[in-house]
């Protein structure tokens, strides 16, 4: 695959000074954005507080739109509804809603995250009836190797946002979301490859999410070990960073013999910093 998870055994050159600056030095660089208001912070409620290890919660905007910026993929979590047009097995008639969880890819604008999907598809369809929806991503950062497992962990950085879902209906509006999307992924690709057709506009539905809380979760580190393993075990300890990074590109071999790799991630590309092929 083009996207692969590298891990860094730089961990082990670390001194004692370095690591204390670089272990939050590998998070990855965040792609260029549009200046746009990021001040202020989501209220702090019930829904969006973090209750377990509350130092490592953040409600400030930027942070939160920094990670999700940061991230691939997204997983959002709704109420499956079962609908009126729909038979189901006798069997299964108790279950007139059940919770899913589903992979996405997203694109942000402001404070609205839009995804995509077919027409037809049956979570759009769910989704369009403007349920609530909560929609995490995460991003890891590194292993913590501890010396005793119970305080082994991962470096990481989260987000959990909470919203309703509604149909995008204007037309532009629905263009631009799709752009965004593109963009969050494959940056640079919107301007090299051919755009949707009306015929494909119409089999594809766009919903915008305006996020009405969310909080963030970092952590980030050495291992927190006990004083008593510190002082009487020699098992290492430290962290091993991780990054995404892409690696060689696989053509097409349909691709026709003048075609080459485009600009847009060939030299540079702002999404994966970490680029493993020559």
């Amino acid at each position: 695959t083009l996207v692969g998870v590298v891990t860094s055994l730089l961990a082990y050159k670390y001194n004692t000074k370095s690591n204390n600056s670089n272990i939050k030095g590998t998070k990855r660089q965040q792609p260029q954005r549009q200046q746009e208001e990021t001040d202020g912070s989501f209220d702090v409620s019930t829904q969006n507080r973090v209750n377990r290890l509350k130092k490592r919660g953040h409600y400030d905007k930027k942070t939160v739109y920094e990670i999700l910026d940061a991230g691939t993929f997204c997983h959002l979590g709704f109420m499956r509804a079962k609908r009126e047009e729909e038979e189901e097995p006798e069997e299964e008639s108790e279950l007139d809603s059940h919770p899913v969880v589903l992979p996405m890819l997203y694109g942000r604008k402001g404070n609205t995250i839009y995804i995509h999907g077919h027409s037809a598809n049956r979570m759009i369809k769910n989704l369009a009836l403007s349920i609530p929806i909560s929609l995490s991503v995460a991003i890891l950062d590194g292993y913590v190797y501890a010396r005793s497992l119970f305080h082994s962990s991962v470096n990481y950085r989260s987000v959990t946002v909470f919203g309703n879902a509604s149909v995008v209906q204007d037309d532009q509006e629905k263009m631009e979301a799709l752009e965004a999307i593109t963009a969050h992924s494959m940056p640079g690709r919107w301007t090299e490859a051919r755009l949707p057709s009306p015929a494909e506009m119409k089999i594809t539905s766009v919903l915008k999410i305006d996020i009405i809380t969310a909080s963030a979760k970092i952590r980030e580190g050495h291992p927190g070990d006990d004083k008593e393993d510190i002082d009487n075990l020699s098992v290492w300890a430290g962290v091993l960073p991780t990054v995404l990074a892409i690696s060689q590109p696989i053509p097409d071999p349909t691709l026709k013999s003048s075609s080459t790799p485009p600009s847009s991630f060939i030299t540079h590309h702002p999404k994966y910093p970490h680029i493993i092929y020559n």
